[in-house]
């Protein structure tokens, strides 16, 4: 039997008061700590501490995966912490919509279920479970996830929108129209406040401008992008919107101004954001080379060239209109430069035994010689390019050169390749629509709307698909679906122009 150490142990005194064994003032300094300590083991407990690191991380683009270790640490101490569930499966969601086609979704859909347990009525929770559904193809689960969100909610114009998104992808075509117009309505409101009348400030005319281009109303979508300038002069993406529906309406002096109150503005705003004069001095440009004004076009080549010197695309798209003018001296001293440069690269190989970088340098200089419409130099280089280091990419290159020299057989074996190289999201979607673009030339309208579908079943919002799908519908003499997707395609923005370099 232990002794008992008389020292530890309480005392009485002489008038029965009872002595600790050690004094007030050492309890008063130790019971903070062990309060603090019992509050932090309470903390750690609860997953908090994980989730202030795990959103900490999220900050960080690069730091996606550190954070997705912080939320696994802080289920694993709370498994019923919901805000980790759903913070895990935004982040699973974006992880996976990286490795495009061969995307798992089946984790985050995990994880949304358990958050959506814990709290069926997130507005976070909802939104992404209705990302995952689109995500993953899943566009039938994703139209009914809408509408239970809207059943609670009815103004929420997110899920308005992404449900018309669904049913554009099914076919649901009235459906999809009659959320748009829903839409619409909501944009003309003074913010939530249905029973009031909306004031003409309150309208958000971009939103609108937007689905009166979806609906196939361009004069009131026009006027809608004229007054959201007005609003607000110094947004720069307004006017590249205003012109590019004005060119798709076949208004090209009215487009003209719009460019040129785009690069007037800019040009007196410096610091202010959104305003690609690039865009909006080519684009300008090829409008006055079709009214035949070369002279202004030649001075907006020339402020492309002079924005970025080096680019051998804006060289050569300068030379053309020299060309056209008659300054052939001028143009093929362009070209000169243009070609020194494309050949810097090539010139350099045999210092190089990097397949990356050969590849790359006939690539460069391939594109080069598309722009100059130069078909089979173009393919002999990109043919160069997908030997030294194939992927996607390089097979969908040679692929559109062969459709641009009418060698239709030899495309679609490049594009079938391309698709199964396992591309990206980007790859397969331009080999689709290249095998439309045969296919209309082949007049096979049908096989064409199979391929333009597949891309646009991808989610991704592609205008060119929209565009050559309505091609396609044309030809075959479905009228009222070829305008809904020239509609689509407007609302997108396509454009026949390629960017400049």
């Amino acid at each position: 039997m232990s002794k008992i150490d008389p020292n530890t142990q309480p005392t009485a005194s002489a008038d029965g008061e009872i002595t600790l064994p050690f004094s007030v003032g050492t309890l008063l300094a130790v019971a903070p700590l062990v309060v603090l300590g019992v509050i932090m083991l309470c903390i750690y407990f609860s997953g908090a501490i994980q989730m202030l690191l795990a959103e900490r991380e999220l900050n960080d683009y690069e730091h996606k995966s550190r954070a997705l270790k912080y939320l696994d640490w802080a289920l694993s101490v709370n498994p019923s912490l919901a805000r980790a569930y759903g913070k895990r499966a935004q982040l699973r969601l974006e992880l996976e919509q990286e490795k495009g086609p061969r995307a798992d979704f089946s984790e985050a859909r995990s994880d949304i279920e358990h958050a959506l347990k814990f709290n069926p009525d997130d507005y976070e929770f909802t939104w992404t479970n209705v990302q995952i559904d689109h995500a993953s193809h899943n566009y039938q689960k994703e139209i009914a996830d809408c509408s239970k969100a809207i059943d609670q909610s009815p103004y929420l114009s997110s899920y308005y929108a992404q449900r018309a998104e669904a049913y554009y992808i099914v076919g649901e075509l009235l459906f999809e129209r009659m959320d748009r117009l829903t839409l619409i309505e909501q944009a003309s409101r003074s913010g939530l406040d249905y029973s009031s009348t909306a004031k003409q400030s309150d309208v958000d005319f971009d939103a609108r401008a937007e689905q009166f281009v979806l609906v196939g109303r361009t004069d009131e979508a026009i006027q809608d992008y004229e007054d959201a300038l007005k609003k607000d002069p110094l947004e720069g993406e307004l006017y590249l919107k205003l012109a590019r529906l004005y060119e798709n309406s076949n208004r090209p002096s009215q487009a003209i101004a719009v460019y040129n109150k785009l690069i007037e503005t800019a040009d007196k705003n410096s610091d202010a954001p959104h305003f690609d004069t690039d865009s909006a001095h080519f684009r300008r440009a090829n409008l006055l080379l079709k009214l035949g004004n070369f002279e202004k076009a030649l001075a907006d080549a020339d402020a492309l060239v002079t924005y970025d010197n080096e680019c051998p695309h804006r060289r050569a798209f300068r030379a053309k209109i020299l060309d056209t003018i008659g300054r052939h001296d001028a143009a093929a001293a362009d070209r000169k430069i243009a070609m020194d440069r494309v050949n810097r690269d090539i010139n350099q190989l045999p210092n190089s035994q990097d397949a990356n970088s050969k590849a790359d340098a006939y690539d460069f200089r391939a594109s080069y010689y598309e722009t100059e419409e130069q078909w089979s130099k173009a393919l002999s280089d990109y043919m160069i390019a997908v030997s030294v280091k194939p992927d996607a990419t390089r097979y969908n290159n040679c692929a559109k050169m062969y459709t641009k020299l009418g060698k239709y057989d030899q495309a679609i074996d490049y594009f079938s390749k391309a698709i199964a190289a396992q591309p990206d999201n980007d790859d397969l979607e331009s080999a689709y629509n290249g095998l439309a673009e045969v296919h209309l030339e082949q007049h096979k309208p049908d096989l064409a709307v199979l391929n333009t579908t597949k891309c646009i079943e991808l989610g991704l919002k592609n205008a060119e698909a929209s565009h050559l799908r309505a091609r396609a519908y044309r030809e075959l003499g479905k009228m009222r679906d070829a305008r809904c997707d020239d509609d689509k395609a407007n609302g997108l923005e396509f454009s026949p122009l390629p960017d400049i370099g």
